[in-house]
């Protein structure tokens, strides 16, 4: 009896084992052909040539704060290409929701969907993002990937692009950013269309409450500063 149930998970480990490995495998052959047509130093070249490009030096701090705080937690601190931590958070979530609901994706993830991949959410999918997000992470700064993320979002109300954004919202030059204006800003590419400014503004707060909180959890700011970034006028100067 023993030795039908050792052969039996002997069987099911070997077959995880090579779906496993033929969707590694299949991630890689389509990171290797993306790769082939932009390698990630030219893509890099490319949107850093752009006009309205804001590099790392003209952020504002709270600007890159907000959306580290809020999109990759641990990126500027992680020596790994993924956050394990949650990713295995998203694998609970799945297995919860019996399916595909989250992927725990780390800002270089994310920058490989939006340049090479698009919004696929499948396992294969992943594996290129792995390995695009591996390429940039050995080839650049982190605060070189954080400009690309922050640059490549759309920030709605037609505005794409950082530079876009904060001159078409507020008057100013992406430097010259308030802070409630950065955290306000900051939470507008989760879904763009729904928190864009001039249709909900209300919504947009409610989000901007949620970067504040993101910020007093990874312990950059205060409450009580929250609460005054809050209540500040994102239009007032």
């Amino acid at each position: 009896m023993k030795k039908k149930i050792l052969k039996g998970l002997l069987v099911v480990a070997l077959a995880v084992l090579a779906v496993t490995g033929w969707i590694v495998y299949q991630g890689y052959e389509e990171y290797t052909r993306a790769i082939a047509e932009r390698p990630v130093t030219q893509m890099f070249a490319d949107e850093m040539a752009e006009d309205d490009f804001v590099y790392a030096d003209q952020l504002p701090e709270m600007l890159k704060a907000s959306v580290i705080a809020t999109e990759d937690a641990r990126f500027m601190t992680r020596w790994t290409t993924l956050d394990y931590i949650a990713l295995s958070r998203a694998t609970l979530r799945n297995i919860q929701n019996l399916s595909y609901v989250e992927g725990g994706s780390t800002i270089p993830q994310q920058i490989a969907k939006n340049f090479y991949f698009g919004d696929e959410m499948t396992l294969r999918r992943k594996v290129a993002e792995y390995f695009v997000a591996r390429d940039m992470l050995k080839t650049f700064s982190k605060e070189e990937i954080l400009a690309i993320y922050i640059n490549m979002n759309y920030y709605g109300d037609g505005y794409d692009g950082l530079e876009a954004a904060t001159h078409g919202y507020f008057g100013v030059d992406p430097i010259d950013l308030t802070d409630a204006q950065a955290t306000i800003l900051a939470g507008i590419p989760q879904a763009p269309s729904h928190y864009q400014l001039s249709t909900n503004y209300e919504g947009a707060k409610a989000r901007q409450r949620h970067v504040l909180n993101r910020l007093v959890k990874t312990k950059v700011i205060t409450e009580a500063r929250a609460q005054e970034i809050y209540d500040t006028d994102i239009y007032g100067g």
